[in-house]
């Protein structure tokens, strides 16, 4: 008799993890090294011989799943072999945390977190995969407990961490599983629509509404996951940011930028994904507004001038022969040129990065030269494509996800152009992009590039200032950031009461949520605006904050009366510059009143 929840799900996932067998089989050697090297040389020796037999024993039993679907005795030795291969692969953890140097105590805890990582990807898809991953995710939490090596508050601290990883390990393990079942059940759906489709031409209507309903549904669905995971970023980069602006130990702010990159690059690698799903999906609309070369691309010059000059290379730049006004989109145009200076910064530890920019009366052409690490002919051929690397030591000395060329690559296609490589293994890389763009006059003067980035806190005197906002950790990081500039506001919790408090005013400016309960953002913005014309009231300037920074989506706060928005996570400074722009937008509305 086979338990229900090993069921087709386990088949995929077991194919998944016959195909990654190979590479447990290659680590498997280095991390006994490891073990060696702690001095348990016994022990080591018989982990790698368990661990490449219960490897080789598990080849051999999810072959089939390669082929098709797997039978009842097959998926229950497959479940029972799953068992033993968690578990010596949990083995060295606990090594390392037995081990007496406090070295192999933190390998331990990085051990753990990468374990945990694997296990959420791929046992997540089921719930037969899931099982066995039990005691994994448990004894990052217990072995510290059990054999702690800090004193009670450190040891407690480090407790409390690994729960963490392990609950978001599980959590979003449940998530693959769920959307899995749910993809799943699509995928069923639409081979139906389709057998359907080829007997009548009712069922390929049909199976056209179901295709119109599922492209919708990942819209929502990319909605969502950008709002649910930007709410906590909101929380983690809102106060890294106030905590920068304190007095801390030199220890402290290393740990604290530790954790504010750590952010951003998980910030980066988000709106990386969600801009190749709108790619994908046809909806990424492209902007037709004026625009001054010189300021965009002295803009990108001074962002990444103090990168260069820590790595002591030498960054120039000639635009000489493209200076003046264009007709485009500048927010891609730039997205473009940040990633090639970065990417070309990132792979040049000596030498120089060079930035020259051309129009020849039909097309701008930019290129982004290097004395970096250069690429092969082979690398070189799938650069452009997703989650795609030069190669593995690249992705393991230099990270990145592999999207931000494919994007780049996609977004110049859109414009109407292209972007071409030369490069030279040691000799370094030329990036060249050719869009075609109207030009439409000559700049308005050569503007110096700043060498400081001044991001302090301007003052506001004292401003009433209404937010709405329903997270009590925003709630928190609204409250401190404005705080550095000198302002109190009074937090409501939903837009009803917003729209209740707005009543009391008046306010100099309202910060608006966009989900919250009760009433929205968007509802409660519209009715605050439907009053002030039905009683013939001020307009009072409103803020949208919010994770859901669609260009769809900000179109309806516009459409809805809102001036602005700020994206969450809030950019103190991007705050800040959004108040001033909205207030003394309102004041000359005011004046010319």
């Amino acid at each position: 008799m086979q338990p229900r929840f090993i069921d087709g799900r386990f088949d995929a996932a077991s194919a998944d993890s016959h195909r990654l067998s190979w590479l447990r089989m290659a680590v498997a050697p280095p991390v006994a090294a490891f073990i060696a090297l702690s001095g348990q040389h016994i022990g080591a020796a018989i982990w790698l011989i368990m661990t490449l037999a219960v490897e080789v024993v598990f080849r051999a039993v999810t072959a089939p799943a390669r082929r098709g679907a797997l039978s009842g005795a097959e998926r229950r030795r497959a479940f029972a072999v799953n068992w033993l291969a968690v578990g010596v692969w949990t083995c060295p953890g606990i090594a390392f945390w037995l081990a007496r140097s406090p070295v192999y105590h933190e390998i331990a805890l990085g051990f753990f977190g990468g374990h945990l990582l694997y296990l959420q990807a791929h046992h997540g898809r089921s719930p037969a995969s899931m099982l066995p991953a039990a005691p994994a995710v448990l004894l990052p939490c217990l072995l510290p407990m059990l054999f702690p090596h800090y004193p009670t508050f450190e040891n407690l601290a480090v407790v409390g961490m690994m729960a963490i990883v392990s609950g978001h390990a599980v959590a979003s393990a449940l998530a693959s599983m769920t959307s899995a079942a749910r993809l799943d059940a699509a995928t069923r759906a639409l081979e139906l629509a389709k057998q359907e489709a080829e007997i009548t031409a009712e069922a390929m209507a049909e199976a056209r509404a179901e295709a119109v309903a599922a492209n919708e549904a990942k819209s929502t669905f990319l909605s969502t996951m950008s709002h649910e995971i930007r709410t906590p970023l909101n929380g983690i980069l809102g106060m890294a940011q106030v905590m920068a602006h304190q007095d801390l130990p030199p220890a402290q702010c290393f740990n604290l930028q530790v954790i504010q990159q750590s952010g951003e690059t998980l910030l980066a690698i988000l709106n990386d994904l969600l801009d190749l799903s709108k790619i994908e999906a046809g909806k990424l609309e492209l902007e037709e507004i004026e625009f001054d070369l010189d300021t965009l691309v002295r803009g990108a010059y001074a962002t990444f001038t103090a990168g260069a000059n820590q790595k002591g290379l030498s960054f120039s730049l000639d635009i000489d022969a493209a200076r003046g006004t264009y007709r485009g989109d500048p927010t891609r145009l730039r997205q473009i040129l940040y990633n090639l200076v970065s990417n070309a910064l990132k792979f040049t530890e000596a030498g120089s990065v060079r930035v020259e920019a051309v129009y020849d009366g039909s097309a701008l052409s930019i290129a982004v030269a290097d004395s970096g690490i250069g690429m092969s002919e082979a690398a070189r051929a799938g650069l452009f494509q997703s989650f795609t690397q030069a190669d593995t030591s690249i992705t393991r000395r230099f990270g990145g996800t592999g999207l931000g060329l494919s994007i780049c690559k996609r977004l110049a296609e859109l414009m109407g152009g292209d972007i071409q490589v030369e490069s030279r293994e040691g000799e370094g890389s030329t990036f060249r992009l050719r869009v075609p763009l109207l030009r439409i006059g000559d700049a308005a003067g050569k503007a110096p590039a700043p060498d400081i980035i001044d991001t302090a806190a301007p003052g506001f005197g004292a401003l009433r200032v209404l937010a709405a906002e329903d997270n009590a950790v925003n709630q928190l990081v609204l409250k401190t950031l404005l705080a550095q500039i000198g302002v109190e506001p009074e937090v409501v919790g939903d837009g009803d009461a917003a729209v209740a408090a707005w009543a009391t005013g008046p306010w100099d400016l309202i910060l608006m949520d966009m989900q919250m309960p009760v009433m929205d953002g968007l509802s409660a913005a519209r009715e605050i605006r439907r009053r002030e014309a039905a009683e013939g009231l001020a307009r009072t300037p409103i803020i949208a904050l919010t994770a859901n920074v669609m260009s769809h989506q900000i179109r309806d706060y516009l459409a809805a009366g809102m001036d602005n928005h700020v994206a969450k996570p809030i950019e103190a400074a991007r705050l800040y510059e959004t108040l001033e722009q909205t207030l003394t937008a309102a004041e000359a509305r005011r004046r010319a009143a």
